[in-house]
């Protein structure tokens, strides 16, 4: 079933997020959550889509930078909020986080504290170290 979402950066926020527009008051988020509307909220669109289809790059799921993220077998990074992972997974990487940890995708929570559920492929074992976590030799 489709509804009608409305990208939204709301007063006092970082970063927009996908919103119904619950009535003339409140801005209702995917968790059912109420967001007290405010004249400097800024909405950027309007999408009638199901919630999974959205495009959630456009979202604070999706940052250029951060200490937390994936880490793929072949390295590649995918930076998120140290809170958002499983979020980012469904939304953004398009697959659960039991299918990605089972394949051997590192979750980095920050620079002291990462997990893999399989032994490092090299490319990760390499890209942890020179990003500075400790790796050790059994890993």
């Amino acid at each position: 079933m489709s509804n009608t979402w409305h990208l939204v950066q709301a007063k006092g926020w970082s970063h927009p997020w996908w919103m119904e527009d619950y009535n003339e008051e409140y801005w209702l988020n995917c968790n059912g959550g109420r967001t007290p509307k405010e004249p400097e909220d800024k909405v950027f669109e309007q999408v009638e889509a199901d919630y999974d289809d959205l495009d959630h790059k456009k979202t604070g799921l999706f940052l250029e930078k951060s200490e937390a993220g994936w880490l793929s077998r072949s390295a590649i990074w995918y930076p998120c909020d140290y809170t958002c992972h499983d979020n980012y997974a469904e939304r953004i990487l398009k697959d659960t986080t039991k299918r990605l940890e089972a394949a051997g995708w590192a979750r980095v929570r920050g620079l002291s504290d990462w997990h893999c559920e399989r032994r490092l492929s090299a490319d990760q074992r390499n890209w942890l170290l020179n990003q500075g976590h400790k790796v050790e030799d059994d890993e």
